[in-house]
């Protein structure tokens, strides 16, 4: 009778090679029962208890990958030499292509992929620069890297910020050509309305165009240029400002013309508002357009536990009608103080305090004005996405010298709307409206206006806005509709959030 009827599994022995250590393991064999009986018989607890060979085998194996890591590193580094050396010769235009050098492939090794990025690990078939490398390399003591990774004039290949400035340098760090970043947006708005006098009332009309340009100017500025042309009006800059991106003390700063840093929805452009229309409290308190000033801000992050961020602008203050006085003699400063935290993983809110502080009239009758607002925004966002929330709420304060008494006027207004998302192109929300109106004594402002978004894709938005509001006796009630078309061409930048 057979081994295998006796039920006696044979075995053979297949020995194999793993980090240098030899292992032996056990398979079916027709010709164990012979290898056995010449096979000596030994203790495996004793041969494996034994501590000093334990240690002798770490120890070789530590070594190897020691020796196996240092490789890696040299290699890495001799590649990264060899890129910023090309690129430092492409930049200037004098590249030539280097000759091909044959190099010996193991036909055994299985990884050839890691020989054609790094090389053979002969080295004398590398080139006399890698050679330089990786003796830096052997040695690494600070004196020799910086030396073997010197560029033209004793700049570091490492920083390209230190090369000389020239527009193919200088393109070819950005990994772009030198045109400027382009958009343009569209925003066609069709418009009914029952009472006179309303901004293009019962016509469809494209409400705004604009035309922007971006772009970096060197590695310590960009520059921002957008243009509007906003429906039977002449074109004109909207924005137009440089941003200073090296500034000490981790300051960013900007100088232009710009949508000054005032609460949430100051900050947004007409195509991009999450309704059709601005909220009256803006429109009341700083115009259709809402706070644009020209002047010179600041930014930074500040050094808190959660993400915080100021921004202050020192403005002309053009903006009626609690400003006005145009002038730096007694200068409009804006600010905003903004700071994120997350509730959960699917949940964050952001809290926000602005201030606007300057003066309006003429300069012999010049009174003093202060717009404070706090702005409160909350997201849920579950992880697929396809779902969301957003509540987003903000009060605005203000306080204006009567321009004879001097008197304090005190005014407040503020809106809050919440948007669900239905599906990925499909969303529903609503708006209130309460404003007090600074021309118009006494005059109150309180409307609700429901809204539909379908988005086509990220550069296409249809809406549907109804905005009824009521009557206080000083101001009369009225009713509009919206239907809008939002495109955009070119770049999308992000939005804010």
């Amino acid at each position: 009778m057979s081994l295998k009827k006796r039920g006696v599994l044979p075995c053979f022995r297949k020995t194999s090679v793993i980090g240098g250590l030899a292992l032996t393991l056990l398979a079916p064999s027709d010709n164990w029962a012979q290898e056995s009986a010449f096979r000596p018989k030994k203790s495996v607890s004793a041969s494996s208890s034994n501590p000093s060979d334990t240690q002798q085998q770490l120890k070789a194996l530590q070594s190897k990958m020691d020796a196996i890591q240092k490789d890696y590193q040299a290699k890495l580094l001799r590649m990264q030499i060899t890129i910023d050396r090309l690129t430092a010769h492409m930049s200037k235009g004098d590249y030539k292509e280097p000759p091909a050098v044959a190099k010996p492939v193991d036909p055994d090794d299985k990884d050839l992929g890691e020989v054609l990025i790094f090389g053979s690990d002969d080295a004398s078939n590398s080139s006399p620069a890698l050679a330089t490398s990786a003796s830096a390399v052997s040695n690494p003591s600070r004196s020799n890297i910086n030396a073997s990774l010197s560029g033209i004039g004793g700049r570091s290949l490492y920083n390209p910020m230190t090369q000389p400035l020239n527009s193919g340098n200088f393109a070819n760090r950005l990994g772009q050509s030198m045109n400027p970043d382009m958009v343009v947006s569209g925003d066609f708005v069709g418009h009914y309305a029952n009472r006179k006098g309303t901004e293009n009332r019962n016509r469809i009309s494209l409400r705004e165009t604009e035309f922007g340009f971006s772009a970096a100017v060197d590695p310590y500025a960009k520059a921002t240029f957008l243009f509007s042309k906003p429906d039977n009006e002449e074109l004109e800059v909207e924005e137009g400002y440089i941003t200073l991106l090296s500034l000490p003390y981790h300051l960013q700063g900007k100088i232009g013309k710009m949508r000054s840093p005032f609460g949430k929805i100051n900050v947004i452009h007409n195509h991009d508002l999450p309704q059709t229309d601005r909220p009256n409290v803006y429109t009341n308190f700083f115009g259709e357009e809402g706070l644009v000033e020209s002047g010179i801000g600041l930014s930074t992050i500040l050094p808190f536990p959660w993400y915080s961020a100021l921004d202050v602008q020192v403005a002309n203050g053009d903006t009626t009608s609690f400003f006005g006085k145009g002038s730096l003699s007694k200068p409009l400063l804006i600010s905003h103080w903004k700071n994120f935290f997350d509730l959960s993983a699917t949940q964050s809110i952001e809290v926000g305090a602005s201030n606007a502080f300057g003066a309006r009239g003429s300069d012999e009758n010049s009174r003093l004005s202060n717009v404070l607002g706090l702005d409160v925004t909350y997201h849920w966002i579950p992880p697929d996405q396809r779902h969301a929330l957003i509540w987003q709420t903000e009060v605005l304060s203000a306080q204006r010298e009567h321009p004879f008494t001097g008197a304090n006027n005190g005014l407040w207004g503020g809106y809050s709307y919440m948007e669900y998302k239905l599906s990925q192109r499909w969303s529903l929300g609503a708006r209130v409206d309460y404003s007090e109106t600074p021309l118009v004594a006494n005059a109150q402002e309180f409307a609700i206006a429901p809204y539909v978004n379908f988005w086509e894709s990220e550069f296409g938005r249809w809406r549907v806005e109804y905005k009824h509001t009521f009557s206080d006796g000083a101001m009369p009630s009225n009713d509009q509709l919206w239907l809008q078309y939002s495109a955009i061409l070119g770049l999308h930048p992000p939005h804010t959030f």
